[in-house]
């Protein structure tokens, strides 16, 4: 998150001052100005939702952790966007690429199961401490805990 921020901040703002001073105009032509980029942008918070969803079956603080950070990272960028960056060339197509989006959601969602399920269906829970100490696999529990609640209702 840190290196997100630096490396947002620190080129686009390094690109706007280039560009802002006549004298590194043979510099500025090479450079240009920073064009944000939409697409990556929603790539990499996609790809951290990925995570969080993944790590939230681990650590119960995980999410909080993520919602900041995404925060802070959707911030850095809102403000690097509006003060340093040109609009981008090509202009944003909302309805493809809005499916695509949810595609590629559903497609990370599904990746982000295959650990969680794993480790729920084949891995031995600690014997000491944690919610499962008692079973055997962590996928025990649940049909106990299904039958305990319909026959209590």
């Amino acid at each position: 998150m840190l290196m997100t921020c630096l490396f947002t901040i620190g080129g686009d703002l390094g690109r706007a001052t280039v560009n802002k001073y006549k004298s590194l105009e043979s510099v500025a032509k090479i450079v240009g100005r920073a064009e944000f980029q939409l697409s990556k942008s929603t790539l990499d918070i996609m790809f951290n939702q990925t995570l969080l969803w993944t790590a939230a079956y681990f650590s119960p603080l995980v999410p909080i952790v993520g919602i900041f950070t995404t925060l802070i990272i959707f911030y850095t960028k809102y403000f690097s966007m509006f003060m340093f960056c040109n609009p981008p060339a090509e202009h944003y197509r909302e309805r493809a690429t809005s499916n695509f989006i949810i595609g590629l959601t559903v497609v990370a969602l599904c990746v982000s199961l295959g650990p969680v399920g794993y480790s729920v269906a084949t891995l031995h829970p600690s014997e000491q401490c944690g919610p499962y100490r008692c079973t055997g696999c962590q996928s025990e529990r649940f049909p106990a805990a299904l039958i305990s609640s319909s026959s209590s209702s």
